[in-house]
């Protein structure tokens, strides 16, 4: 499934499957449930700017 450049800012994922979901260009600032979507592509740039609501999700602390 492809989500190309779709505003998905806010959005709770609860996937069960999301390996062919191609989520490149897409706004994902907000989102939470991203570790729901094991399998899907994301770009360089929202894999880091997604990086802190993923350690959250995971129940990692960040340190100062």
């Amino acid at each position: 499934m492809l989500f190309t450049d779709c505003n998905l800012t806010g959005a709770e994922f609860q996937a069960t499957k999301a390996g062919g979901c191609d989520l490149r260009g897409s706004e994902l600032t907000g989102a939470r449930g991203l570790l729901t979507l094991r399998g899907a592509t994301l770009d360089a740039g929202q894999a880091a700017s997604a990086a802190a609501a993923i350690v959250t999700d995971a129940g990692l602390l960040l340190g100062d």
